[in-house]
């Protein structure tokens, strides 16, 4: 049995538009729960963004034994979920409200041409960049965001939370979430099933994405490590193992590299 590891925005949504746009994505996600693999999803969204734009579509074609072999880590591990059943908060994880509440005002009154706040999330902040804008202005826009945000952490002596960038959103979280939980999450979840597995084929495309690797590697998992990201941001982290990069980028990347191996 594989275990296959999908990071979402980027991998199987597009990063622009927000959806799928690569209708292929649910045809080889329903192989890999007919040959008997589990499917698991490690992202920073909540649980309900996510059942709207990917589970729901999919779910459809699939019967009841193959959703349970569905398995999502949300808001980077605080927020767990077997498909069919209901979802694990940890609440220890949680951001101070009056936190929460000046950087929704800091977004509003300052940076609210490219990225908004979204307010669904359960124990993180997440900045997201706004539908339909240019990345590279995003980013650039986003320094002075940072700083901002560091300034309200700084004045409030919270020392507790890290502030995560990756391709389309800035995250502000108790640091003791990240992609490694959410592949702590998906290990303990495939050992209370008794799944044995063979191999794991991990998906990401930002730097904080490499966490996911360095979990797997340091727990002597088997896996191949697929980044479908911009490669010149790969130099922004230390990598300590092998991975494939593919041609195409994101969602379009991940739909080469699973062509490649399950066509």
């Amino acid at each position: 049995m594989n275990c296959f590891i999908f990071d979402l925005d980027g991998v199987i949504t597009n990063p622009v538009e927000k959806k799928v746009t690569q209708p292929e994505l649910f045809t080889f996600f329903k192989r890999i729960l007919d040959n008997g693999d589990v499917l698991t999803i490690n992202t920073g969204r909540q649980i309900p963004w996510i059942e709207q734009r990917v589970i729901k579509p999919f779910e459809k074609t699939l019967s009841p034994e193959e959703t349970h072999h569905i398995f999502i880590s949300a808001e980077k591990g605080a927020v767990w979920q077997e498909q069919g059943k209901d979802f694990i908060v940890d609440t220890s994880c949680s951001i101070p409200k009056e936190i929460q509440e000046q950087t929704e005002k800091l977004v509003v009154d300052e940076f609210s041409d490219c990225m908004f706040y979204d307010s669904g999330k359960q124990t993180m902040m997440s900045i997201e960049m706004l539908d339909g804008t240019d990345i590279a202005l995003y980013h650039q826009r986003r320094e002075d965001f940072v700083r901002a945000v560091k300034k309200i952490l700084e004045n409030a002596g919270i020392t507790n939370l890290s502030i995560d960038k990756t391709n389309i959103s800035t995250d502000i979280e108790n640091k003791g979430v990240g992609k490694d939980l959410g592949i702590q999450r998906i290990l303990t979840w495939l050992d209370e099933k008794n799944n044995d597995i063979s191999h794991f084929y991990c998906f990401g495309d930002s730097p904080s994405d490499i966490a996911m690797g360095d979990k797997l590697y340091a727990e002597n998992k088997p896996f191949t490590y697929i980044f479908t990201g911009q490669p010149e941001r790969l130099s922004e982290v230390n990598i300590d193992f092998p991975l494939t990069q593919t041609q195409a980028l994101f969602d379009k990347g991940t739909v080469e590299y699973l062509h490649s191996l399950l066509a």
